[in-house]
């Protein structure tokens, strides 16, 4: 297992020594789209949730723990490309 060390793929010295351009409208863009999946993913499925798993915010928690997968994903491509 690797361990992501510094600098990572968003710090200006990985920027410098890798030549990475990053895109930041469209960061912030997929940033507030996924913040917004994930309040409506919350707010859709509470009623659900608290009846069938005793957990209202069960199925945000996996949505969430989705998400970090795939930004570690992401990160990982980035310093591997």
């Amino acid at each position: 297992m690797t361990v992501l060390k510094w600098p990572l793929p968003f710090s200006n010295s990985f920027n410098q020594q890798h030549k990475l351009s990053l895109n930041y409208s469209f960061l912030l863009t997929a940033l507030a789209l996924l913040s917004i999946g994930l309040v409506t993913v919350a707010s859709a499925s509470i009623d659900f949730a608290a009846v069938n798993y005793s957990d209202p915010l069960f199925f945000m928690r996996r949505h969430l723990l989705y998400l970090l997968i795939a930004l570690l994903a992401s990160v990982f491509m980035l310093q591997h490309r």
